[in-house]
Formats: C-alpha cells, structure tokens, sequence
C-alpha cells in the first residue's frame, strides 16, 4: 500500500516582484507598508511587493492518494501457472486562489469587479488488474508454450462536491 500527501501554500508575491523593486525606497518611520513604492499620477507606478504579500490572498494546492495493489499466483500443476493481479487507486485534488480585492493589480478594474477566487476539486479511482494463464509443456519432442492474458482497467472521474 502507498499513500501520497502533497500540500503546498506558494507565495502569492512572486520573488520577481521583490526583485524588480529598487531596495533603496525610503522606509516609513512608523512601520507601515504603503501601497506603492512610487506612484506619480499614473507615470510612474512602483507597486510595493510587501503591500500585496501581507494581504489575505492565497495559493493553496493540496492532494491526497492512496494505492493499493495485490498479486496471487497458483500452480496447481508443474505445467501450468496462474497468476492475477489487482491495483485500485483514488487521489482527491484541491486547489483554492484567492487574490484579495486590495491587491495592487486591481486598482484600475471595477470596484465590483476586484478580486479573484478559483477553487477546484477532483476526485478520481483508478482500477487495473489482470488474470494469464500459462501452460507448457513436452508433448512427444514438441515443446509447447500457451498463455491466455485477460487485461482489466478502468479510470473514474468522480463528481467533485
């Protein structure tokens, strides 16, 4: 049996944004992140990376998988060989982006139309098996070998909730 877990928050900011800012705007005394760096009517517009990093926005992955697989085999004569096997798979997907309304990017859009939220799930089982059979044997100087194979899968795409 395997069992998978990957979760990931990456950064809403990308570590571009901090490097396209010039390092050497002047700091506020009092602490606080201002919204742009720079900002001159519209010439000029330096968002701060800080500012849109502190906002509640978010990108969050997460998936969970478990595998399991089975194999028999039976041999109830020298010549003949039996053997099955069984793999079942289901893996649940998450996705939710959040870009809050506050961000930077949004400050030319609608104050209706600000913001951003994409959430997604997906559910799936995965089944595959199969069932040979194997005979040989000498039969008066003639070596003969047959084998049936009967193969089994199936992907299933679950209704998300």
């Amino acid at each position: 049996m395997t069992i998978n877990h990957t979760s990931s928050g990456d950064p809403v900011v990308a570590f571009s944004e901090y490097a396209k800012a010039n390092p050497y705007y002047e700091k506020k005394p009092d602490g606080r992140v201002e919204k742009w760096l720079e900002y001159k009517e519209e010439l000029i517009e330096s968002p701060n990376p800080l500012w849109n990093a502190n906002l509640n926005s978010r990108a969050l992955d997460r998936s969970f998988g478990v595998t399991n697989n089975f194999s028999a085999e039976y041999n109830p004569l020298t010549s003949l060989k039996i053997r099955g096997r069984f793999g079942i798979t289901k893996t649940i997907n998450e996705s939710d982006d959040f870009l809050s309304p506050e961000d930077t990017s949004f400050d030319d859009t609608e104050e209706l139309k600000k913001g951003s939220l994409a959430y997604q799930n997906g559910k799936n089982l995965q089944y595959e098996g199969e069932l040979k059979w194997n005979e040989n044997g000498d039969y008066s100087g003639v070596f003969i070998c047959s084998g049936i194979l009967i193969p089994i899968c199936r992907y299933v795409d679950l209704l998300a909730d």
